[in-house]
């Protein structure tokens, strides 16, 4: 029993020892390093450092770390201020009104001033007057009606004048009568000759004969009417397929599916 573990103990020894009696290439590497201190890498530099104590504000306005300092406000409170870059001032009325209160004012340019009326009315009350380009002045009509009161009148362009009957009808009442371009003249109807018994149209307006297209093909073949005329129906493809085998027509035209 002694003689086998020492036996086999000795095999593992002889594969082993070389490998393990070799010293490791890292060991050595840490063993020749100087103890300085470690480089820093240049990937990542801190730009700026915080020395600033944390309770005090900071800002970082291009980057740089610096106290943040606010505008104090060393006005009195019952002074109005304003602040238009940043930076408080108090607040200077442009303009003071020095005008009483009971006249009216204006302020075009931001400047207070009395307000004038560019036109006042001189005309009577009892006269119209009328502003077309901000000054008054009285209202005068452009066209006086000279005309007497019981005869008719228009104004087609601005001017009043007497209504003219274009056309005067001098057909009597009992003909009937048409005015297809705006003068007057008697409605002749298309006289119809032909015999009551007989059919007829009247495509362009001109009475005359209602003429069918005869059939002369068999009833047992069919027939279409593409453009009113009667012709023979003829299938465009003729199915040659039998019918055991599925089809399709995709452009009209009949192929096995």
């Amino acid at each position: 029993m002694f003689s086998r573990n020492f036996f086999f103990a000795a095999i593992v020894l002889s594969i082993f020892g070389p490998a393990l009696a070799v010293p490791l290439p890292f060991q050595s590497s840490i063993a020749r390093r100087e103890p300085a201190p470690l480089d820093t890498i240049p990937i990542y530099a801190k730009r700026d450092v915080n020395t600033i104590p944390a309770e005090v504000a900071t800002k970082s306005p291009q980057g740089t770390l610096e106290k943040y300092k606010r505008d104090v406000n060393t006005i009195p409170a019952e002074v109005a201020t304003k602040s238009p870059q940043g930076t408080l001032e108090k607040y200077r009325k442009r303009d003071v009104n020095t005008i009483p209160a009971e006249v009216a004012t204006k302020s075009p340019q931001g400047t207070l001033e009395k307000y004038r009326r560019a036109d006042v009315n001189t005309i009577p009350a009892e006269v119209a007057t009328k502003s077309p380009q901000g000054t008054i002045e009285e209202y005068k009509r452009a066209d006086v009606n000279t005309i007497p009161a019981e005869v008719a009148t228009k104004s087609p362009q601005g001017t009043i004048e007497e209504y003219r009957k274009r056309d005067v009808n001098t057909i009597p009442a009992e003909v009937a009568t048409k005015s297809p371009q705006g003068t007057l003249e008697k409605y002749k109807r298309d006289v119809n000759t032909i015999p009551a018994e007989v059919a007829t149209k009247s495509p362009q307006g001109t009475l005359e004969k209602y003429k069918r297209d005869v059939n002369t093909i068999p009833a047992e073949v069919a027939t279409k009417s593409p453009q009113g005329t009667l012709e023979k129906y003829k299938r465009a493809d003729v199915n040659t397929i039998p019918a055991e085998v599925a089809t399709k027509s995709p452009q009209g035209t009949i192929e096995e599916y």
